[in-house]
């Protein structure tokens, strides 16, 4: 598990596709979806992807288990959550895994704005892990 930042995207793809059907099949394409258009932007080459549960985490540490840093680094959630009868998506940042503590923002998000709400989550993870680096042209392109 410990191998490069693309492995780590696309083990979480495998995990995210062998949810079965039909009881996960909108939650599987909308993180497939989600995740395959970062790694077409070639996010996953400078950004860790893991998974606690059905959430999808993302984070800059080198190494996988983020449970093992003291203190906890900073990490963005994917999830979703019951509202209104529906499912509600959301990325979320935090220091904490987010079944166990609030997170310090959450946004809820669709389809169409999932991507852009990612990226600009991204950057901020960017900014407090990465001080000394400039941001990844994939968070930069296209805004």
């Amino acid at each position: 598990m410990n191998g490069t930042n693309q492995q780590s995207w696309r083990l979480v793809l495998d995990f995210v596709s062998s949810f079965p059907e039909p009881l996960w099949s909108d939650w599987k394409r909308f993180m497939e979806s989600l995740l395959r258009t970062c790694i077409d932007a070639g996010l996953d080459q400078h950004f860790r992807a893991g998974q606690s549960v059905s959430q999808i985490i993302i984070s800059t540490a080198k190494e996988h288990g983020l449970e093992k840093y003291d203190p906890p680094l900073p990490r963005i959630t994917l999830g979703w959550s019951k509202a209104d009868g529906g499912k509600q998506y959301f990325v979320a940042y935090s220091h904490l895994n987010l079944f166990n503590s609030a997170p310090e923002s959450l946004t809820v998000v669709n389809s169409e704005t999932a991507f852009s709400v990612l990226r600009s989550y991204m950057a901020q993870l960017w900014r407090e892990t990465q001080i000394n680096e400039a941001l990844p042209r994939a968070l930069t392109e296209g805004t």
